[in-house]
């Protein structure tokens, strides 16, 4: 792959990029117990993203955290969404810089395309050139050397096109990180005070059962002997 495009993932069409889910639908299978999921209720997961995965990853948190009892399931459940929203933030980020840089692209093109022919081809050329498509990438390419305009130059113009995306972006996943810590935190929390409760009835108990034994007096002028 030619190292203009050794960051691309996979072929990128911006009407199915463009087109984000945006209604959660469904469950996740049913591996944990029905009881557990009365607990941490429904999971909305978007149409295009896998089940089994989220509720793989939910199951795989919850036997490290061994919860006990609804709160900490529910503490867990906030963890793993937190996580798995992170996840989805980031795919959302790569669809939004993959945008911007078609449009930058776009916008370059137009600037340097002088054959009336390659005008209406711009769209092609630039979705093209994101694809590492030939021929016509060579020929987007082509315009770009014309305008002495590299890779770096629409890569650092698209983080300005999609600057106010990207920043709110970034708001949501601080957000997210947030969330997920902090519902980590009060599991530690609560695993800590149970912990402390334990020792406290521990040394209870022990204290409780401990009975210490009267030693019997001796006769005026006797002496103690020791067994033989």
């Amino acid at each position: 792959m030619d190292k203009q495009n050794a960051d691309a993932t996979r072929a990128f069409d911006p009407k199915r990029d463009a087109a984000t889910s945006s209604a959660p639908v469904g469950r996740p299978r049913r591996k944990l117990p029905k009881e557990i999921w009365d607990w941490v209720g429904d999971i909305a997961v978007w149409e295009d993203e896998n089940l089994e995965v989220f509720e793989d990853l939910l199951a795989r948190v919850a036997e490290d955290a061994e919860p006990k009892g609804p709160i900490e399931w529910i503490l867990v459940r906030d963890y793993v969404l937190a996580e798995w929203r992170i996840r989805r933030i980031w795919r959302q980020r790569d669809v939004i810089e993959r945008l911007g840089r078609l449009q930058a692209v776009t916008e370059v093109l137009q600037q340097g395309c002088t054959d009336p022919l390659e005008a209406l081809m711009i769209d092609q050329l630039a979705i093209a050139w994101i694809n590492y498509e030939k021929p016509k990438c060579f020929e987007a390419r082509v315009i770009l050397e014309r305008l002495r305009i590299s890779k770096e130059d629409i890569y650092a113009y698209a983080s300005i096109i999609m600057a106010g995306k990207l920043e709110n972006i970034s708001r949501q996943e601080s957000r997210l990180y947030e969330r997920r810590n902090d519902a980590l935190h009060q599991l530690e929390s609560r695993r800590f005070n149970w912990a402390q409760r334990v020792k406290r009835r521990s040394a209870d108990v022990i204290d409780a059962n401990y009975v210490e034994a009267d030693v019997p007096s001796l006769p005026p002028g006797a002496h103690a002997v020791a067994p033989s």
